[in-house]
């Protein structure tokens, strides 16, 4: 079941969040930044609907509650000594730009972070493949060592970069959990019009629109999540009839992870 963006945009800013700040663009992008004050804890949250989050930063598109702002802010708690832990909810988050990932995690690492290993397909033949390249999650100016207890919460609408960072944050991060429901299982990049080899989007008999991976990716110990999907450390299902009483059990135990470690 998705869940609806309701549960981010009111009832977790409403019944979960103190110093609660909310950003959107001119379409359907959202982002919600708060602190969860819980057993004398202060545990930073942020959830947003899309990876988006660099050419948002960057935007000079005029809104009544713009994104920069709130991601100022992250950045400015991630600082914080008082904040004790950090909940990254990219549940139903359908991924975006991968240029985030550096944009986002390397605000929070001093280091170069090794996460993955990924192959370009170059042929038409079934194993016409460039050889596999490292990937790395790279510091960004003003970042710091972020050493704090993480939670990532996602479920099955988790996609694409959503499940890239995911494992990243699992790899570099050594108190990083996951938590939720297995994602989707779409981590292969698709080209837009790399269709030489079977990559990329296009319409097949003028009817079927197809969406094929030119990229493979696999995490640092070479593990393929393609059509399987990460199944998080800790797994707790949504719980549509608690969410009708602003109880989010997901999150709740993603809380209840960062308040023990």
């Amino acid at each position: 079941m998705q869940i609806s963006r309701k549960t981010f945009d009111e009832i977790i800013p409403k019944h979960y969040l103190t110093n609660a700040k909310a950003g959107a663009d001119l379409g359907n992008f959202r982002i919600n930044l708060g602190v969860i004050p819980r057993s004398n804890k202060k545990l930073l949250y942020l959830n947003f609907s899309s990876f988006q989050l660099l050419s948002q930063y960057s935007s000079t598109n005029s809104t009544a509650s713009p994104v920069k702002p709130v991601l100022d802010e992250f950045f400015r708690y991630t600082k914080d000594p008082s904040i004790d832990g950090l909940v990254l909810d990219l549940r139903g988050n359908p991924g975006g730009q991968v240029v985030d990932l550096d944009f986002l995690i390397g605000k929070l690492i001093t280091t170069p972070g090794h996460f993955s290993y990924t192959r370009i397909k170059n042929g038409s033949g079934r194993l016409d493949f460039t050889p596999w390249t490292e990937g790395y999650v790279h510091p960004q100016p003003g970042g710091i060592n972020f050493t704090k207890p993480i939670a990532v919460l996602v479920d099955n609408y988790s996609v694409s970069m959503s499940e890239m960072t995911s494992l990243a944050v699992k790899h570099i991060f050594p108190k990083a959990k996951l938590v939720g429901e297995t994602t989707y299982g779409g981590t292969g990049q698709i080209p837009f019009n790399d269709t030489r080899y079977l990559g990329g989007q296009f319409t097949a008999a003028n009817f079927v629109k197809v969406y094929t991976a030119g990229v493979e990716f696999r995490d640092k110990n070479l593990v393929s999540y393609e059509n399987k999907g990460i199944v998080p450390d800790i797994q707790v299902a949504y719980d549509a009839e608690k969410i009708k009483s602003n109880v989010d059990v997901q999150l709740d135990k993603a809380i209840d992870y960062l308040l023990t470690h």
